[in-house]
Order: C-alpha cells, then sequence, then structure tokens
C-alpha cells in the first residue's frame, strides 16, 4: 500500500510540474515584429499630441468634436483604411466661446477662467459676485445652497496641471 501510494504521490507530482507552453513557429517572429514597429517608428506621441492638445477636447455637439471625427477620418483614409461616419443620435451643436474674467476689487486684474460645459452664454459682458461650489453630500443639501449662487459665478475648482512639456506645446492638425 505505502508503494502505491509513494508512486501515485511522485506521479501527481510530475503532472503538477511546471510545463513549457507550445508557442506556434510563426508567433515569436510576429510579437518581434510588432515590438520592433512600435519601438522604431511609433506614431503614438505625434497622433495623441494632435488630437489632445491640437484639436482638444471633445464634448458630444462640439465643432472640436466633429474636428476630431474628420482628422481621424483622413487619417485613416491616408493609411488606406476604409472608414465613415456613424452618428449615433442627435446633438445640439455647441462651442465654448471666448471668456474673459476680470478681478475688480480689491483692485483690478485679469484672471484665468473656463466657462464650464453647456454653459449659457451671457449675451454680453456681466458684473456679478462670487462664491465658490461647495461640497454637498446629497440632493437636499444643493437645493438649500442653490439660492446663495444665484445670479454669481460659481468657481468650481483650480486649474488643473498639465504634464506635457511647454515646447511644441500647439500644432496644427495633420
Amino acid at each position: 500500500m505505502r508503494g502505491t501510494l509513494a508512486a501515485v504521490t511522485t506521479g501527481l507530482l510530475v503532472l503538477a510540474a511546471p510545463t513549457h507552453s507550445q508557442t506556434p513557429a510563426g508567433l515569436d517572429s510576429t510579437i518581434a515584429k510588432i515590438q520592433r514597429e512600435a519601438q522604431e517608428r511609433s506614431q503614438l506621441y505625434p497622433l495623441a499630441q494632435t488630437l489632445m492638445d491640437s484639436i482638444g477636447p471633445r464634448l458630444a455637439g462640439s465643432i472640436e468634436q466633429r474636428r476630431a471625427n474628420e482628422w481621424v477620418q483622413s487619417m485613416y483614409r491616408r493609411w488606406g483604411i476604409p472608414v465613415r461616419e456613424h452618428r449615433y443620435g442627435t446633438w445640439n451643436d455647441w462651442r465654448r466661446e471666448i471668456a474673459h474674467v476680470d478681478l475688480i476689487a480689491p483692485r483690478k486684474r485679469p484672471l484665468d477662467g473656463v466657462l464650464s460645459t453647456w454653459s449659457p452664454g451671457t449675451k454680453g459682458a456681466i458684473e456679478a459676485g462670487v462664491v465658490v461650489q461647495p461640497e454637498v453630500q446629497n440632493a437636499a443639501e444643493l437645493e438649500a445652497w442653490l439660492p446663495s449662487g444665484r445670479g454669481k459665478f460659481v468657481l468650481l475648482n483650480f486649474p488643473w496641471p498639465s504634464c506635457r512639456p511647454a515646447a511644441g506645446f500647439c500644432r496644427a492638425p495633420h
């Protein structure tokens, strides 16, 4: 019985030993070609730079979204890839226009500011107070705060840092 148990245990250990997977002969060379292509001829940075920096954020219905769609389609055509646009749903056109913000008290100076997406226009210059967006925990707290923000600019957050290099920041799309 001991001999049988030892033989079964040894057999199980042999079966549990690590084995080398069998790789099809062409797979290693294919992976090597892909790695070489990525390391020697990558277009990731220039493509990302054009899409993210030159064209910029792409909110649904924005002109930037349309520009990005057209740019991607033109790149695919240039590469010989058949492409066509499929529209899903309809969106009102939207564009973030020029916004200029000045501090007028206690001293006058321009401020950096960006309107939040889908903010309504003001149809000209306006002067208004400023409030900071509160940290609310639920809808009831937001509803209670809303009257204090009516007719004022609501500051949402601090500037977002960028990790992109300053040199060559903006280029025209290809």
